[in-house]
């Protein structure tokens, strides 16, 4: 069970967050960032046709996973810039969340996992990209998923954390292809555990874990 307490503190660290760095409606491009111009045009036609279209000719620029998230938001909004700069500040929060529930699962210690979310939250990179339409929110809260379900998967050997890695692997994938560097790590766990189980039971490689892993 998580700690009432602890989580209190994590709820009120998100409002000062918020408070302090809340989005707003604001027009033009960050500078340095101008690819969020981008993005936020791609999600806007998403929600019409596929493949989306940019200044009258079909454009993917990236996998789709970020434009397809902030397309139902400007159904709401109607203002695609805004919508996936919310995106982006929504999944900083919730990449906040996750380091803390991991750190105080592991610790029992809500000392250390609020400051650990405080930490990355008010990191300036972490303030920089919580507030631009761009990938990297998205991806980083993906991996995190994968490295710390990966992790519990070896650990535990059950199922639901091994399909949580692949999926969140997947998903990162359709981010971002630097996402495709989860695919030989993951494939290397999944290598060692059924060698690993296969030799404690005494059981050939090619046998029962090998195929079940694949």
């Amino acid at each position: 069970m998580i700690n009432k307490k602890a989580l209190s503190y994590w709820l009120i660290l998100c409002a000062v967050f918020f408070l302090v760095f809340r989005i707003l409606p604001q027009k033009g491009i960050i500078p340095g960032e101008p690819d969020e111009f981008i993005y936020s045009r791609v999600a806007r036609d998403l929600g019409w046709s596929f493949p989306p279209y940019y200044s009258g000719a079909p454009f993917i620029v990236e996998p789709p996973l970020f434009p397809i998230l902030a397309a139902p938001i400007i159904k709401i909004t109607g203002n695609p810039l805004f919508s996936v700069r919310i995106v982006s500040f929504l999944l900083t929060l919730a990449t906040s969340l996750v380091i803390f529930l991991y750190l105080f699962s592991k610790l029992r210690s809500y000392y250390i996992a609020v400051l650990a979310a405080a930490f990355f939250l008010f990191n300036p990179l972490t303030v920089f990209y919580s507030q631009v339409g761009v990938l990297e929110p998205t991806l980083s809260i993906l991996l995190l998923i994968f490295f710390i379900s990966l992790e519990r998967a070896v650990q535990t050997g059950r199922f639901w954390p091994f399909l949580l890695a692949g999926l969140s692997s997947l998903l990162s994938i359709l981010t971002k292809y630097t996402g495709f560097y989860t695919i030989p790590i993951l494939f290397l766990a999944f290598l060692f555990r059924s060698a690993k189980l296969n030799v404690e039971k005494r059981e050939d490689l090619s046998n029962v874990y090998l195929f079940w892993d694949y």
